[in-house]
């Protein structure tokens, strides 16, 4: 009986410290880094279809967004100021989509939505959910922000205002 006991108990400890190393591994402030991967974008400013999130050298500013979000429809026009005040040669910045592109929702439809709600910068889609499920994404908007060196510098749910998002470029190294 101890001896079960003894195995349960070290069973589980070790998927307690697994969770928690897989929960802090990319905490905000943390030295970890995130390993650039390469996605197409949906649609793309520039003749670039191919994206490497984040990109070393840059700063990265990820916008995670759906469709049907009403808070990611507003939060467009703050996201166009952005846009227009940054030096892209500086930042990276993309929004990327988790939901299920080419089965419930189009690609067309998203590039539509994008159009409509005046999108001038690269739109992705997390098709294999890799960036989802590494930074533990459940919500948007979400706001991820990467220093140059891919390390996390930020991460939050909801609604900013235009300048708290360029003070938040600014404090990752723009």
């Amino acid at each position: 009986m101890r001896r079960r006991t003894l195995i349960a108990g070290t069973a589980g400890c070790l998927g307690l410290g697994v969770g928690a190393w897989a929960a802090f591994r990319h905490r905000p402030g943390s030295d970890a880094t995130v390993e650039p991967v390469t996605i197409d974008s949906l649609w793309a400013p520039d003749e670039d279809e191919t994206l490497q999130l984040p990109e070393t050298g840059r700063v990265t500013l990820l916008e995670f967004f759906a469709t049907w979000c009403t808070t990611c429809r507003s939060k467009m026009p703050i996201l166009a100021e952005v846009h227009e005040s940054i030096d892209e040669t500086e930042v990276q910045m993309v929004s990327l989509t988790f939901e299920p592109v080419g089965t419930t929702v189009q690609p067309e439809d998203v590039i539509d939505w994008w159009d409509e709600h005046g999108g001038t910068w690269h739109v992705a889609h997390d098709e294999g959910l890799h960036f989802t499920r590494e930074l533990g994404v459940a919500n948007v908007p979400t706001t991820v922000v990467f220093d140059s060196e891919n390390r996390l510098v930020h991460q939050s749910v909801g609604r900013h205002s235009r300048d708290e998002l360029l003070g938040l470029l600014d404090d990752a190294g723009t």
